[in-house]
């Protein structure tokens, strides 16, 4: 097999271990959604080690239940993971450089808290439901029953 162009590392180091970051992935993609996806790379990942900075403590994201559960893993590794999301269309970047979740994210997601929650994936709220909850930011009950498709029964 001749090498690749770009010198990738495929090319350069064929014979590393790679390793499964499913976990890491959705663990990541969970921090992107609870923090609103109104943050950067870098804070989901201090949010992800369970860092108590500033920014995390004034955001009230030490309160969330992604805080610190990435501890085992480096700063390092998350930011190679970061990246590889940003690579597959699962996150794009957003104005100011903000994180956002993907079509591809939201699905993988909503099946992940369908089966957290032991419910069937259509129970949880559709792409549409959850675009626009991206994009209004719902803070309260009230404003996030005038989102299309969110009633009281799934509050």
């Amino acid at each position: 097999m001749s090498k690749c162009q770009t010198q990738c590392d495929n090319c350069l180091n064929p014979d590393v271990e790679r390793s499964d970051i499913s976990e890491q992935a959705k663990m990541f993609l969970s921090a992107v959604y609870r923090t609103d996806q109104r943050f950067g790379q870098g804070h989901i990942v201090d949010v992800l080690l369970g860092s108590k900075n500033q920014k995390v403590l004034n955001s009230g994201h030490q309160n969330l239940s992604v805080h610190g559960i990435g501890n085992s893993t480096s700063r390092t590794l998350w930011n190679i993971i970061g990246d590889r999301l940003l690579e597959i269309d699962a996150l794009m970047v957003g104005k100011f450089k903000v994180l956002k979740l993907t079509d591809i994210a939201k699905q993988a997601l909503r099946r992940e808290i369908a089966k957290e929650e032991g419910l069937p994936a259509y129970i949880i709220f559709d792409n549409k439901t959850l675009t626009e909850m991206a994009h209004f930011l719902p803070n309260n009950e009230e404003k996030q029953l005038q989102i299309n498709g969110v009633g009281q029964v799934k509050l």
